[in-house]
């Protein structure tokens, strides 16, 4: 593996095991379970705990092929980091879907004293 794919994949595999590993705390936990509940996605139960090991899983892959890419076959290694490159698209997009609506459901008050 080269350098920058190394950095890459600890940077990936370090943004999605946090924030997977932290809202297992409150208040993160009611945010999120919240917020997929108001953002209109089915089975907002299952929603929470497949999008909560989706980050977990991935992140710990992408974690494991960074420390152990010389203990898999070369082939198992490329399809794993594929695989845990492909899984990065579905946890973002419902990264980017889900605070699209949370204006449905939080009234926040801008102040716009600084606005001209």
């Amino acid at each position: 593996m080269k350098p920058s794919v190394k950095i890459i994949t600890a940077f990936l595999g370090l943004f999605l095991l946090m924030p997977g590993m932290v809202k297992f705390s409150e208040p993160f936990k009611t945010m999120l379970s919240l917020q997929i509940e108001k953002s209109g996605l089915p089975f907002p139960t299952l929603s929470y705990i497949g999008g909560h090991s989706a980050e977990i899983a991935t992140g710990l892959l992408l974690f494991s092929l960074l420390f152990f890419w010389r203990k898999f076959p070369t082939a198992i290694a490329n399809k794993l980091f594929y695989l845990g490159n492909l899984m990065v698209i579905p946890i973002m997009s419902v990264a980017i879907y889900t605070p699209m609506f949370q204006q449905k459901f939080c009234n926040l008050k801008v102040n716009h004293r600084f606005s001209r």
